[in-house]
């Protein structure tokens, strides 16, 4: 169980967090417990937060389909090009090898409970 009680202002610190209790080899069910007081600064914080990952969740769905319309537009030849040109994941697959499981692991962590 996993108990957030401070918000973080890089919400990368409470994923690391959650990403240590499911560490190889755990079995049973992980659950995240958010703790906040109604009307308090950490709830204003916490707000901002989900607002500023919106923006980011939007920045890259964008940004993907701008390089997959580029990439079939362009063909096969310069899709890479065109992904990188747009900044979409497909670029960093392609020339970081990156795995496509590990995409929504990296877009905002996959497994979590909240309460």
């Amino acid at each position: 169980h996993v108990f957030l009680l401070e918000p973080s202002l890089d919400p990368a610190i409470e994923q690391q967090a959650v990403a240590r209790v499911h560490r190889i080899g755990q079995e049973r069910p992980v659950r995240v417990t958010r703790l906040l007081v109604e009307g308090s600064v950490e709830e204003k914080v916490m707000m901002m937060l989900q607002a500023k990952q919106q923006l980011f969740h939007e920045d890259v769905h964008t940004r993907r389909a701008a390089a997959a319309a580029a990439a079939a537009a362009a063909g096969p030849s310069t899709s890479t090009a065109a992904a990188a040109a747009a900044g979409g994941p497909a670029a960093a697959s392609s020339s970081l090898l990156l795995s496509p499981a590990l995409v929504p692991l990296l877009e905002g962590g996959e497994g979590e409970e909240a309460s």
